[in-house]
Order: structure tokens, then sequence, then C-alpha cells
């Protein structure tokens, strides 16, 4: 497989859940599975049998949930700005982007980084939320691709 030149990233940033987010998350998924298991093993009535399928279900799908989402990917090419976290995905072309801003983090995005980076379109028809360790330097890579655009196209 060859690559064209546009698509060769020009900034990475791959930033991991928080240390105490990810230990505690292992810690309750597994006894959640392990005391599901167990429970549902040795239970002496349906509705104690029922709650260890439940909480084992549950704790499985966290520990499949916490592999697939450690670590948060920003990747930036030439012609697109993208973020993924495990199965779920954002794409922005980068000749749409009009604004660009460092915030606090909110929602989710504080399980990986206490900044992101906030991606706006014109009219604000779409946005592109990142969390960031080093918001800078992914701000000072977007107006280099979009000065390199300007250039030519002038």
């Amino acid at each position: 497989m060859s690559l064209d030149k546009d698509d060769i990233p020009l900034h990475f940033e791959g930033v991991r859940l928080r240390p105490a987010v990810e230990g505690g998350g292992w810690l309750i998924a597994a006894v959640l599975t392990v005391g599901g298991v167990g429970l549902a093993a040795t239970a002496g009535g349906w509705a104690a049998e029922a709650f260890g399928v439940a909480a084992a279900g549950i704790g499985g799908a966290g520990l499949v949930g916490l592999v697939r989402c450690r670590q948060f990917e920003t990747v930036l090419n030439r012609r697109f700005l993208s973020g993924a976290a495990g199965p779920l995905r954002g794409r922005l072309p980068v000749g749409f982007i009009e604004g660009v801003a460092i915030r606090a983090a909110t929602s989710w995005r504080r399980l990986y980084s206490d900044r992101e980076v906030v991606v706006e379109t014109p009219s604000h028809i779409r946005t592109l939320v990142v969390p960031s360790r080093e918001p800078k330097a992914l701000i000072d890579a977007i107006q280099s691709v979009e000065s390199r655009k300007s250039k030519v196209e002038s």
C-alpha cells in the first residue's frame, strides 16, 4: 500500500486515559466480572443468578470499553483533522476549519486531559473537540497546514 503525500500525518497525539481512571476502571470491571460469575455459579435462586449474570455482563463490557478506548488519537494531515477513541471517530476537512480555541476539558474528555482543542467550521455547522495535553502544538500544526494551503491557492 502506498501513501499519497496528503495522507502522511503532520501531527499525531495519542492521549491515554488518566492513570486513576484506567486503574479504577480495571478494578471495578474486574470485580464486577469475577463477582458476577461467582454469584451466578453459586446462587441459590433465580434472582441472585440473574443479578450475577448481569453484573458479569456489565463488567465484561467495561473491560472491553477500557481496552478499546484507552487512548484518544488525534491525527492531522494535509486534508483532514481526525480524532478517535476506539470505535468512536470524528473527521473534519482542513479546508473548512475557521476557528481553533483551547479551553478546559468538558464532559468525557476530562477522562483523558485537562484541556481540549475546539475546531469549528464556518457558521458553526460542525465542531470537532479533541482532548490534548499539548494543545498549542496542535493549533500550530493546524495553522501551518492552513498557511500552506493559502500559499498554494494564491
